[in-house]
């Protein structure tokens, strides 16, 4: 390949792909969080990655906006308004009581955040300092995204099932991590390069341990729940699910207490 194209390929055709395949990954929740809001009940799904999409999209947005890079900019702007909807949905589904509460502080927190870096990028900081303090706020929201549905791994191990692993959101994760750091490296910036490497490298963990336990559906939810509650959950053999004949991802599959396929 002559530099010419070598060129084109790094600064445009991996960002413009980087561009479809970033607003394919914010879609990729779309289908569970569908059903959640048909089913009105949040099942075996794992919301805490829609906050950090909210993040990770707020700060990216700002980053872009600060550096004028066009893609960047396009690449989340879409994902932000996702992310609200996701927010939302799981939100109104989610009963009274500590999931609830955990819920709405993380969202808080991360919108708290984006808020003050925001203003000091705006008003306080010289302009290199508010570029680096961006970056920053974005690579941390972005690793937290990526690294959010192992907040369940515990459990997942616990009960050998990755019901609370969306598949789809893994596999985009790892193409995503993939495609932005190849561009972050074509562009010599470690801020988009470094954590989206660390991203792909997630997303292939959390596709192994699909492969290795398996998504049966369970319906007790690991969602935002200690180690505790969940051992109790499965001593007791509990639902959490008020509607056991019901499952999150559309599989069909009947699913009792115990949490054996009928």
């Amino acid at each position: 390949m002559s530099s010419y194209g070598t060129v084109l390929f790094l600064k445009t055709i991996a960002p413009l792909c980087g561009v479809i395949i970033s607003n394919l990954l914010f879609l990729a929740p779309m289908k569970s969080v569908l059903e959640v809001r048909n089913n009105e009940d949040i099942g075996p799904l794992n919301p805490v990655p829609y906050c950090f999409i909210f993040g990770s999209t707020s700060g990216w947005l700002l980053y872009g906006a600060s550096v004028k890079n066009f893609y960047i900019w396009w690449a989340n702007c879409p994902g932000l308004l996702l992310a609200i909807f996701y927010i939302l949905s799981c939100h109104a589904v989610l009963e009274k009581g500590k999931r609830r509460f955990l819920y709405e502080a993380l969202t808080l927190s991360v919108l708290g955040l984006t808020i003050i870096c925001a203003f000091l990028s705006a008003f306080i900081l010289p302009k290199n300092i508010a570029n680096i303090t961006l970056g920053v706020l974005a690579n941390t929201m972005l690793t937290c995204f990526y690294a959010s549905p192992l907040s369940t791994l515990i459990a997942v191990v616990r009960l050998k099932d990755a019901s609370s692993l969306d598949p789809w959101l893994c596999a985009m994760n790892t193409v995503n991590g993939t495609m932005w750091t190849v561009y972050g490296f074509a562009l010599g910036d470690p801020i988009v390069w470094s954590l989206n490497l660390l991203g792909a490298i997630l997303g292939v963990s959390q596709l192994s341990l699909i492969c290795i336990y398996g998504r049966r559906n369970a319906t007790i939810s690991p969602t935002l729940t200690t180690p505790q509650d969940i051992e109790e959950k499965v001593t007791e053999g509990a639902s959490y699910s008020q509607k056991p004949e019901t499952t999150n991802y559309g599989t069909g599959n009947k699913v009792d207490v115990s949490g054996e396929a009928l």
